[in-house]
């Protein structure tokens, strides 16, 4: 497998969830805008040429908005959770204060 396919099946799994997750409203909002402006590729293109055209845009217009996701709200939130995550050692001791304090109360 060459480095484009692997780096491709890479951002093909990061991107996985969020990719389920707008794959079909994406449709749906093709399918809206074909009616609302009275396009039909199918009369223009024919029925394979119009499904191919529909397959790629829902597919790139899937990808970027997963990149931009990634980007601006799954990796500043996945920043916090470094900054924010508790250690061993602190949850221990927040657990012993917490006790001590029930205890002196």
């Amino acid at each position: 497998m060459d480095d484009a396919a692997a780096f491709a099946l890479l951002l093909s799994g990061q991107l996985s969830y969020c990719l389920y997750l707008v794959h079909l409203s994406l449709s749906d909002g093709y399918e809206y805008l074909l009616r609302r402006y009275d396009l039909s590729p199918i009369r223009v293109l024919g029925a394979p040429s119009a499904f191919l055209l529909r397959a790629i845009v829902i597919v790139v217009a899937s990808f970027a908005i997963a990149l931009l996701s990634r980007k601006y709200l799954e990796g500043p939130c996945l920043a916090l959770k470094d900054r924010y995550a508790a250690t061993a050692d602190t949850r221990g001791k927040d657990q012993e204060n917490r006790q001590s304090y029930s205890l002196t109360t």
